[in-house]
């Protein structure tokens, strides 16, 4: 699929993109990173590739994505004017198949300045309550077991 969708298209140019950090604050930054970014004809496009298989974003937190990237895309005088593109490979429902949807960012509603800081206030909160609770269960199997080593930024498989 992506390759019909790229199979017509002749770049000017194809460059790497440097990743870019959204601070949410208490030291968290989400991460961001297209894979390319080119150029066809003057106009720059930065597409951003979504391969969910089970449990998409919703309209919501689709809204809070886009928000956040065209923030950061505004804050880099390289991404200027670039045509933020969102080629998702989802699957649109259980069982289903996969097929692309090129969705320009322009047509997904963001949200304000005070919606983003409240909705990413909830985010860290729940991840720093994810966090605690995997230093407490840490704590608690390391009492039990002698020599087993628990990493709390891994899951633990067995």
């Amino acid at each position: 699929m992506i390759g019909q969708h790229f199979e017509g298209v002749v770049p000017d140019f194809v460059h790497d993109v440097a990743p870019s950090y959204y601070p949410i604050g208490r030291g968290f930054s989400i991460p961001f990173k297209s894979a390319f970014i080119y150029g066809v004809g003057g106009q720059v496009y930065l597409p951003w590739f979504v391969f969910w298989k089970n449990n998409p974003m919703n309209n919501e937190q689709f809204s809070l994505f886009v928000t956040l990237a065209k923030e950061i895309i505004s804050q880099d005088p390289d991404l200027e004017g670039a045509k933020f593109e969102i080629l998702d490979f989802s699957v649109k429902q259980k069982g289903g198949c996969r097929e692309l949807r090129v969705i320009d960012s322009s047509s997904i509603p963001t949200f304000d300045r005070k919606t983003t800081a409240e909705m990413l206030a909830v985010f860290v909160e729940g991840f720093e309550g994810a966090e605690n609770r995997l230093r407490k269960v840490k704590s608690e199997h390391a009492g039990k077991q002698k020599g087993v080593i628990v990493d709390v930024d891994q899951l633990n498989f067995w």
